[in-house]
């Protein structure tokens, strides 16, 4: 049943992708308004209300074809502009035209005047009007015309666009609209669907990791994987009729924001990815600048685009900026490669692929090969679905290497490294966890502190290397004294060491120093016999008669046991004096 389905699933994408196009429904019942239009040239005789405006004399206007764009009109000073027109002959007063405008439109409206001056229709229109209350309920701005209209109607349509010419200025019939519609579905929504399905699978799929394994990188990857599906949302219009149906907002930043978005977390996710400023410096700095520049370039895309198409640089500029931004970003990864972090290649491999995807798809846009909608939203998904799978294999690498990185600082983090022995961290959780487990099951825990007596001596008389070789010796002698599973030898600090015994009774814990003790003293050493000093104390954590409640207790006990050894000679074992007793029964 299963490969049935699939057999169908693909038949069916082939139908759909390669069946033939009715491309006279489309074309056919359509017409271009720009170059049939004229443009009211403002004067004190020249103006009025669309009434007005329709029986003013041919001098007023000028072809629309002669607009030119002007800096001086921006996003916060959009141009306003009235054109006038009729309708093409094609069907006849009564066929049902529609007006497509660009979105770029903020605001609008559509008169249809008589040949006496009565206005017949009157329809307001703009991006900021909310999609819900449209008379055509979608992200194009789509205005049906009257039907039957008199002969010799005249249409007046004033458009307020922070562009001079408006980029989509067509009449459809409903019939055109329709064929154009299902092209639309085939050609856009089908390979659309495909690629923001897969990026959806991909990142809930890494957001899942992110969960499980509390790795910034894959929450990092999630967020830019969300944002590019959210830019093909807005960027399609989608936007304005899924997610936002009841709010109007302004066709131009939108797709513009995204873009920044996505682009701003994949390079938040590069920069932590690769490391790049521990490993490549320069490529950071050059890939925030890239980053800002292409920011910048957005910024003035909406907010100034007449100043792009005066100079001649509006079609250009964007997809000049979106290369120069990814080479940036593959320049980063060659450059973490020859350092040699190990993910790069992957990296590399999969933007590499994205790249290619979006050159291709933009080459074909720009009219550098044959190509179609279809085949450009393909390559796109192409290259998304490459970059995924190859950054997938990246990031599992980058992961493991951060796990391997962590359980390795993880371990010589509780070691001290000149002895290779627990430092005093080390030996501060194994006390805390010991005490824990000696007050659930009853029994004494002891603890030994040894100090290296007159050792300042040794190292100003042989010097610090002498004496790190001394520590060293000192160190591997405890150790080894530390036999039993549970006990615990570490460097406490400076010359100074200590023996944790869980289930060792004081008089043991005095043998054990004692014998240690005895090593050392007989060094081979000649020139300079080393002793040492050790103090030994013992407490009962699942008693509640005595004072040792915390693990402090039974160091404080230690250490001054330790001061009565330094304090009464030297290179012998003591313990405090309220447990002189209980050595002496054990014993």
């Amino acid at each position: 049943m299963g490969i049935v389905a699939r057999v169908l699933i693909t038949l069916a994408t082939v139908l759909v992708f390669f069946a033939p196009r009715p491309a006279g429904a489309i074309s056919s019942n359509a017409a271009q308004l720009y170059p049939l239009a004229d443009v009211l040239v403002p004067s004190p005789t020249c103006t009025g209300d669309a009434a007005a405006i329709a029986r003013l004399p041919e001098s007023c206007f000028v072809p629309s074809v002669d607009l030119q764009a002007s800096p001086a009109t921006t996003y916060f000073n959009p141009s306003t502009h009235w054109f006038r027109f009729r309708l093409p002959p094609t069907g006849g007063p009564a066929t049902p035209w529609m007006l497509n405008v660009s979105t770029y439109a903020v605001d609008g409206e559509l008169d249809v005047v008589a040949p006496d001056g009565r206005v017949l229709q009157h329809q307001e229109f703009g991006s900021v009007i909310p999609v819900a209350a449209r008379p055509v309920y979608a992200h194009e701005l789509i205005v049906p015309i009257l039907t039957p209209r008199p002969p010799g109607a005249i249409f007046v349509l004033r458009m307020v666009s922070p562009f001079e010419r408006p980029s989509v200025f067509e009449l459809r019939t409903g019939s055109s609209f329709d064929a154009l519609n299902r092209q639309t579905m085939r050609d856009e929504a089908l390979p659309l669907a495909f690629l923001n399905g897969f990026a959806i699978a991909m990142g809930f799929f890494n957001l899942m990791l992110f969960f499980m394994l509390r790795r910034k990188l894959y929450l990092l990857y999630t967020a830019a994987i969300f944002s590019l599906v959210f830019y093909q949302v807005v960027q399609t219009g989608a936007a304005w009729t899924v997610l936002w149906p009841h709010f109007g907002l302004r066709d131009d930043w939108p797709p513009y924001a995204a873009w920044v978005l996505y682009f701003a977390l994949i390079a938040a996710f590069t920069r932590e990815f690769l490391e790049l400023k521990r490993v490549a410096p320069l490529a950071d700095r050059i890939l925030l600048v890239a980053l800002a520049v292409l920011t910048i370039e957005s910024a003035i895309y909406v907010l100034f685009p007449n100043a792009l198409v005066h100079l001649g640089i509006f079609d250009l500029t964007d997809p000049v900026m979106t290369a120069i931004m990814l080479a940036a970003m593959l320049a980063a990864g060659v450059v973490a490669w020859h350092a040699g972090v190990s993910a790069a290649p992957y990296y590399v491999l999969a933007f590499a692929g994205s790249a290619i995807g979006f050159v291709v798809s933009d080459a074909g846009t720009y009219d550098l090969y044959p190509s179609s909608v279809t085949t450009a939203y393909i390559f796109t998904s192409i290259g998304v679905a490459w970059e995924s799978i190859f950054l997938a294999l990246a990031l599992g690498q980058r992961v493991r290497e951060i796990e391997t990185s962590a359980a390795r600082y993880e371990k010589y983090a509780y070691l001290d490294p000149l002895t290779a022995i627990p430092n005093r961290r080390g030996f501060d959780e194994a006390i805390e966890r010991e005490w824990r487990r000696t007050q659930r099951l009853p029994g004494p825990i002891s603890l030994i502190i040894f100090d290296i007596d007159h050792f300042k001596e040794y190292n100003d008389r042989f010097g610090h290397p002498a004496g790190d070789l001394r520590l060293i010796s000192v160190a591997r002698t405890i150790a080894e004294a530390a036999r039993r599973t549970g006990d615990l030898a570490a460097r406490y600090g400076g010359e100074e060491f200590a023996i944790l015994l869980p289930g060792t009774p004081l008089a043991g814990a005095v043998a054990i120093a004692e014998s240690v003790r005895l090593s050392v003293r007989e060094s081979p050493d000649v020139e300079f016999r080393l002793t040492i000093s050790a103090g030994c104390a013992t407490a009962y954590p699942h008693s509640d008669a005595l004072e040792s409640t915390r693990p402090e207790t039974l160091v404080a006990a230690a250490d001054a046991a330790l001061y009565i050894a330094k304090a009464t000679g030297r290179d012998r074992v003591c313990v405090p004096e309220t447990e002189l007793a209980e050595v002496a029964r054990d014993v």
